[in-house]
């Protein structure tokens, strides 16, 4: 008898909101299923991201430096595991992969008991041209064999069924995105405070944490720096804010953190730069765990122009974030507790809402955990299995 695996995939080890929501998954799966867990990583290689998964899952990199690229190892290492193995859950949440285990499986090179795709974001929101194209050619050939496809939000479904997954729209299910508290929660109990902060620096320059959260108010973002995510916006709306106040919020000196990276990076650095904003405005690049960082914002903000549901902003809740802030970019967002959601996207905007934080001098940590924890993976899993379980 053949050994029961679950497969997750992933088109990249660079943790981006759909990446980390599939690590996050692939943690509890192997904490759930020891040694039974796979995790296929298909470009990029092991970018030092990727630690605690390796301690409990079987994490395989391909040696591919490009998505492009990856398209041999998918099929050799997804026809050998398939062979070798009694697949129970295929998982994965990125339309190009979807579609390509959508069709092995059609196929039947791949045969999972269960194959489980999400859609990360409403494309047709989100692309258009040559791009959306594609996409299109993706979900009208490749998809079909999923047994369930998991939307974010009720708009979410509801964009899909009316148009890319019209044929496919009885297949579609809302899964509210889960955190995984007790991971965030370990690793701040975990964290060596001094060793984190010799290893994180700016521009290749060391920066003093503990100096920076104690005699500072902290901003901070956590995002891909890519056009849709808007930072510049939001760099503006520091600007203004920092102006406005000579760069002091209550005896402190105001500091914008900036977690991620990305091709915009560049062009954000020389905005920054051009508004005499360095001493203010700090690049941190990629951190594997991120909610020590998070844990001393005062204000975290999500500037992002479309979403299909902001994680990050549920990672902020697990960790400790005192306020949030975030752009109307996806459904749902008016309804968790104590967010602050923007009227809009551009820096005007972001500045009152910030400002409406900066003025009430709230700390609602403990109201974000007391929601965040509800939305478990235990409980993502539950629903998960309750909605396989009426399907075919």
């Amino acid at each position: 008898m053949k050994e029961k695996i679950d497969l997750i995939c992933l088109p990249t080890s660079n943790l981006g909101g759909a990446e980390r929501y599939l690590y996050n998954i692939a943690l509890y799966s192997a904490k759930n299923n020891p040694g039974k867990t796979f995790v296929l990583v298909g470009s990029r290689g092991d970018n030092g991201s990727w630690e605690d998964l390796k301690k409990v899952a079987n994490v395989v990199f391909f040696p591919a430096k490009r998505e492009l690229t990856s398209l041999p190892f998918w099929i050799f290492f997804l026809i050998s595991y398939s062979a070798k193995y009694d697949v129970q859950y295929v998982l994965s949440s990125h339309a190009h992969i979807n579609g390509m285990l959508s069709f092995l499986r059609r196929v039947r090179l791949i045969r999972p008991k269960f194959f489980i795709s999400r859609e990360s974001t409403v494309l047709e929101d989100r692309f258009s041209g040559a791009r959306l194209c594609f996409y299109r050619f993706i979900y009208k050939f490749l998809y079909g064999t999923q047994n369930i496809i998991i939307c974010q939000t009720e708009y979410m479904k509801d964009r899909y069924s009316e148009g890319l997954l019209r044929s496919l729209a009885h297949k579609l299910r809302v899964l509210e995105n889960p955190v995984n508290f007790s991971y965030i929660q370990s690793s701040l109990s975990n964290i060596q405070a001094q060793s984190v902060f010799s290893n994180l620096n700016h521009s290749g320059q060391p920066l003093d944490f503990k100096k920076i959260f104690d005699h500072s108010f902290v901003l901070g973002c956590a995002c891909r720096l890519i056009d849709s995510k808007n930072v510049d916006s939001l760099v503006f709306a520091f600007k203004s804010i920092f102006d406005d106040c000579e760069g002091v919020v209550d005896g402190k000196d105001m500091k914008l953190l900036i977690v991620g990276d990305g091709e915009s990076k560049s062009y954000l650095q020389t905005l920054v730069e051009d508004h005499g904003l360095q001493g203010s405005v700090f690049f941190l690049g990629r951190v594997e765990a991120p909610y020590w960082l998070y844990a001393n914002f005062d204000v975290g903000v999500v500037p992002s122009l479309v979403e299909g549901f902001p994680n990050v902003l549920l990672e902020m809740m697990a960790s400790g974030t005192k306020m949030l802030v975030t752009t109307p970019c996806a459904d749902g967002l008016q309804e968790l507790p104590c967010v602050r959601v923007t009227k809009g996207f551009d820096a005007d905007d972001i500045r009152a809402e910030i400002l409406a934080c900066i003025s009430s001098k709230r700390d609602y940590s403990e109201s974000y955990s007391e929601y965040s924890s509800k939305r478990s993976l235990d409980n993502f899993w539950n629903a998960l299995d309750c909605h396989l379980s009426n399907v075919t």
